[in-house]
């Protein structure tokens, strides 16, 4: 069953793609660059996902239903589980970051955030998340300032000095 699962997710990855270099074939050639790539990058993973996946030598039910059976007594032993504590603990990190870049901006929540969050939630050290988003910043300030233009959301206070 998680076979079936897996190659029609596959599937139907490739038919999303496949329908964004459809539609946006007919854009403009400065609309469409950005669509076109993603489409064609996913589109090109996702056939070869498939080709792999239906290219295995398929396995009989028995076999798969042992196989969860063992992983999921790995997992039992391991006690490796996603609690609702956890899993409330990362939404309340987004949603700061949500509240942040509201008020602040795009620039000065990615500054004040990300170091904070790499330290305190990554356990990173402060060399570490001082070199990290300031490469965040770099690449970002490339994308969207000097290669598209674009002036990201300043906050509320309007606080957009880039």
């Amino acid at each position: 069953m998680k076979r079936k699962g897996e190659t029609t997710f596959n599937f139907l990855l490739l038919i999303v793609f496949g329908a964004g270099i459809f539609f946006s074939s007919s854009w403009s050639a400065d609309a469409r660059l950005l669509p076109m790539a993603i489409s064609i990058g996913g589109a090109v993973l996702s056939a070869g996902l498939l080709l792999s996946r239906l290219r295995q030598k398929p396995i009989n039910e028995d076999e798969e239903e042992l196989s969860e059976h063992t992983e999921t007594n790995q997992a039992e032993k391991n006690e490796v589980k996603t609690t609702t504590r956890s899993e409330m603990i990362i939404i309340l990190w987004i949603l700061a970051f949500l509240g942040v870049l509201l008020v602040l901006g795009f620039w000065l929540a990615v500054a004040m955030f990300l170091p904070v969050f790499l330290m305190v939630f990554g356990s990173e050290s402060v060399k570490t998340a001082v070199i990290y988003t300031a490469m965040v910043w770099i690449v970002i300030y490339g994308i969207f300032h000097l290669g598209i233009g674009i002036q990201l959301y300043g906050g509320i206070l309007g606080l957009s000095f880039l």
